[in-house]
Parts: C-alpha cells; structure tokens; sequence
C-alpha cells in the first residue's frame, strides 16, 4: 500500500490501516447491497428438482394416514383396458345364472305333443343328452345324436328296469281272481307245505380210511368178476371223496371201481397197470366202495395175480334219518 504526502497533512501510511467494519451496508436494506447472484447463491424464491434422489420414509414429513385409490373398476370389466382373468376356483359365492351357463352344461327335459313335433325340434331347443317326451304316446326319449333330430335316429326310447319292490297298490290291471291250471301233489310235497320235517340231518365224526395194499395174489380173477370191497361208509359226505386206486393185473380184463352210485373203469387188451380214480359228490351217500375185476372171457390161463391199493382217507360226514311226522 503507497504512502500519501499531502503538502497540508502529514502523511499516512495506508499498509497498516484495517478497513472500518462495513459489512450491513451489503446486507438486504443495506446502502450497498450484494446480490444471491454476486456471491453465486440461489435466488431468494427457488425450487429444487428431487428427481434422482434417495429420500428415506421416516425423513418425509406429514405423510397422510390413506391412499384412497382413484376409482377405476371400469378398468377392469369387460371391454377394459385392464381386464382381469378370473379363474373358476375364485368364485366361492354367489350363484350363476343360467344364461351364462353353456348348453352343455344342462340337461332338460322338454315336452312335446307328439312325434311330428319331436322331429321339428333344433339344436336351439334340445341338445345330445337332453330327454324328450312325447304327450300322445307317454314314451320317453334321450337324445343321442343332435344331428339327427328329425329321424328317429337322433333318439333312443327309454325302457323301464325290474324293479326291486313295487307296492301292490301301484300295480295296475291286476285281474280279480288267480285261478290255478290244474295240478295234482304228492304226499311229500304236501307235508313239506305244512311246514311238517320228513328228514333230519345229524353230523357225524369224520371217518378215517386206512391206507390198503393188497398181497400180491396168485390165481386168475373170474370172467364173470371177482369183487373187492375196499371199504363202507353207510353216511354222506360234507365234501367230495375222491378214491385213487392203483392196480395191476396179469391178463386181457377190466377194472372197474364204483360207490355212491357211481362208477368209473378201465379195459385192457393184455396185462397191464393203471390207476381209477373215483369221486362222490358232496350229498351223495357214499355206500361200499368196491373194486371189480373181469378177466377177458378168452383168456384161458389159470394162473396170474392181481394187485392193487388206496391211501388214506379222512371223510368228514353226516346222516340223513326220516323224523316222526306228526
């Protein structure tokens, strides 16, 4: 800072004068007032542009309690710009009217005067599945083929079941008398009638069969037969008895085994060995079991054997005895 010489004043010395403190002239109001421009602020009046900045929740003051939303449903109804796509499971009340159901969805039944009338009906009217009846013949109709609704084709009659039960009083036409065709009855029918019992049953302990094998034996079987009582059961059986009998014989013959009133056998042309199997039916009295061999009328030897055997058997049965009747 230069020193001024006044010729009238004695001279300063400017480089270690302070400046007076003037700093309200350049405030608001003040006689020489700086500008937000001069000092590069905002102006006074001035807004900020947030865009792009992160401002948390809790620093965001009197924030409203509701959002109520703009109304808009029709946004979302038909023919909106936000239709919604509703899914079948969603509907949980409510009911649907029938006009916003498919055809298929319903069968009807629907009534006609008569079959000139079935055969005028259209797919408008009736569907494949729907019943037709007709008033002038009370017959029943299911449509099966809605192509063919003016053909009997398109149809099928319904037809009644047998019933389970019907009430007497439901049953028309019943005729007032039962006349009976003529027919006779035996004495034993009759008492069976009466309720009156002819036979009674009595179980008895099962039956055990030894098992058998014959000796070995010398001499040849009659032409006329020589018998073999195996063994008796003078009852019925409560299941089959099925008899196997192995045998050999020495000469051209049969061999027949027979009970119950039943009989199987074998014909042999020359000496041979098999087995004859025999079953009684449940019900049927068992009786002798016997075995038959027939040696061949033109076998004329005089010597041979004859052999054969069972296994055991376990007959479970029972008896049947007459009762008093009266």
């Amino acid at each position: 800072m230069p020193v001024i010489n006044n010729p009238y004043v004695n001279p300063v010395d400017l480089n270690n004068t302070a400046p007076k403190v003037h700093g309200s002239q350049h405030k608001k109001g003040g006689s020489d007032p700086l500008t937000p421009a001069d000092i590069g602020a905002a102006a006074e009046n001035h807004t900020h542009n947030v865009s792009g900045l992160a401002v948390a929740w809790q620093d965001v003051t009197s924030k409203p309690n509701t959002f109520p939303a703009t109304l808009h449903a029709a946004t979302h109804g038909q023919g909106g710009g936000d239709l919604l796509a509703l899914d079948a499971s969603q509907i949980t009340s409510g009911t649907v009217p029938l006009a916003r159901l498919p055809h298929g969805c319903l069968e009807r039944l629907v009534i006609v005067q008569d079959d000139t009338a079935r055969f005028a009906l259209t797919t408008a009217e009736i569907q494949e599945g729907d019943t037709v009846k007709v008033v002038a013949t009370s017959t029943m109709y299911f449509v099966v083929d809605e192509t063919k609704l003016n053909s009997p084709d398109g149809y099928v009659a319904y037809t009644a079941g047998a019933a389970s039960a019907v009430d007497w009083s439901a049953i028309t036409g019943k005729p007032t008398t039962f006349k009976p065709e003529t027919h006779s009855h035996d004495d034993v029918t009759v008492l069976k009638f009466c309720g009156v019992p002819l036979v009674v049953k009595t179980d008895l302990t099962a039956l055990s069969v030894a098992a058998y094998s014959s000796p070995q034996t010398s001499g040849m079987v009659s032409a006329s037969g020589t018998f073999f009582t195996l063994f008796t059961v003078d009852a019925f059986s409560t299941s089959n008895v099925v008899v196997r009998v192995p045998y050999r014989i020495t000469s051209a013959g049969t061999v027949s085994l027979s009970g119950g009133g039943i009989s199987v056998s074998n014909n042999h042309s020359s000496a041979s060995e098999g087995t004859l199997t025999l079953t009684i039916p449940v019900g049927v009295k068992i009786g002798s079991i016997v075995l038959k061999m027939t040696r061949d009328s033109s076998v004329n030897s005089s010597s041979g054997y004859y052999y054969y055997s069972h296994p055991a058997l376990t007959i479970p049965r029972f008896r049947l005895s007459f009762a008093e009747l009266f």
